[in-house]
């Protein structure tokens, strides 16, 4: 999987040697960076695979070994815009 990239597939080597199917099943509906950081709980090479792997690898990653659904999300973000100036 990922053979466009070599840390990529090294990464995908890494978590094919955990099982995380006991924490993937508590997840519905939760955010993939939230995914990511449940996962990082199993140490720090886990935590450096998944530096190493883009949202969707991951995501594409985790639906083909543990048959996770993805679904894309728009979602409107809001910040305050110290420039604005109130019409009067």
């Amino acid at each position: 999987m990922f053979d466009y990239d070599k840390l990529a597939a090294e990464a995908v080597e890494t978590l094919d040697g955990y099982d995380f199917s006991s924490t993937l099943k508590s997840c519905y509906g939760v955010d993939i960076l939230d995914v990511c950081d449940l996962l990082e709980t199993y140490g720090d090479a886990v935590s450096n695979a998944i530096e190493n792997l883009s949202e969707d690898e991951i995501a594409i990653y985790l639906n083909k070994r543990y048959g996770m659904k993805m679904k894309e999300v728009s979602r409107y973000r809001m910040s305050w815009n110290n420039r604005w100036k109130k019409e009067q």
